[in-house]
């Protein structure tokens, strides 16, 4: 599979940008990166994906979370009911004392 025309923006040591940039994919590998016209001159026989105007990260894996919202899982499970927002009334109250 060869992903045409995106932003490649690389995580190796040079930290390489391609503005017309592609990608080739063979089963679950990146064989090649460069830039468009020359990857589709070397691989012809690859099916194509236009990605014009996306930004691709190859290597990069998203470990995205919040840990803190992970300490407070099960946290309406405990006996209490959970707590309720105050009402304007309540919080104006709050800022006149």
């Amino acid at each position: 599979m060869l992903y045409l025309h995106a932003t490649i923006v690389t995580v190796n040591p040079e930290r390489d940008i391609y503005l017309d940039g592609a990608i080739v994919v063979q089963g679950d590998k990146i064989v090649d990166i460069g830039k468009a016209d020359s990857l589709v001159s070397k691989y012809p026989e690859e099916e194509q994906i236009n990605l014009e105007g996306r930004i691709i990260i190859p290597g990069l894996i998203s470990t995205h979370m919040h840990t803190a919202q992970t300490l407070l899982r099960g946290i309406y499970s405990l006996p209490h009911p959970p707590p309720q927002p105050l009402t304007s009334h309540q919080a104006q109250q709050t800022i006149s004392s």
